[in-house]
Parts: structure tokens; C-alpha cells; sequence
């Protein structure tokens, strides 16, 4: 009888480091997604910053800035919008 509780206490304690490093395997994961996702975030906004500033500057063209990945789909649509009234 003291053996089985041994082993019962063994097979609890090698269950709850499995959770455990799954658990922290788990966190840590999710914190390279989070990080992950704020990287993706802050590069849009530098393309973003980048390709308006180019349309200001007059270094790019309107129909180039709205062929870019990242452009303003108001102000490409209301540049379709007066090419049909021509």
C-alpha cells in the first residue's frame, strides 16, 4: 500500500511538470506573436509614413502610390472616381 501511494505521488508530480512546461511553452509562444505582430504593425506604419511622403514630395506619381501594397484607399478611390468624368 505505501508503494502505490509512492508511485501515485511520482505520476502526479511528472503530470504537473508536463503542464508546467507546457504552460510556459505555451507563453512563450504567444509572446513571440505578440512581438511579432507589433514588428508588422510599426513596418506598415513606416511604409505608410513613406509612400505619402513621396506623393507630397512629388517623387512619386498618384498612380504609382496607388499600385504600392500600402496606400490610402479613400484617395485612390476618389482619383478613379474623377478619371471616369473625363
Amino acid at each position: 500500500m505505501l508503494r502505490r501511494g509512492m508511485v501515485s505521488r511520482k505520476l502526479i508530480i511528472v503530470g504537473l511538470v508536463i503542464v508546467a512546461v507546457i504552460l510556459v511553452g505555451y507563453l512563450i509562444y504567444s509572446q513571440i506573436q505578440f512581438n511579432n505582430q507589433a514588428y508588422k504593425i510599426e513596418n506598415f506604419n513606416a511604409l505608410w509614413n513613406q509612400s505619402l511622403d513621396d506623393l507630397r514630395n512629388g517623387n512619386t506619381t498618384i498612380i504609382e502610390y496607388c499600385n504600392n501594397r500600402v496606400h490610402d484607399v479613400n484617395l485612390c478611390n476618389q482619383f478613379s472616381g474623377l478619371q471616369y468624368l473625363r
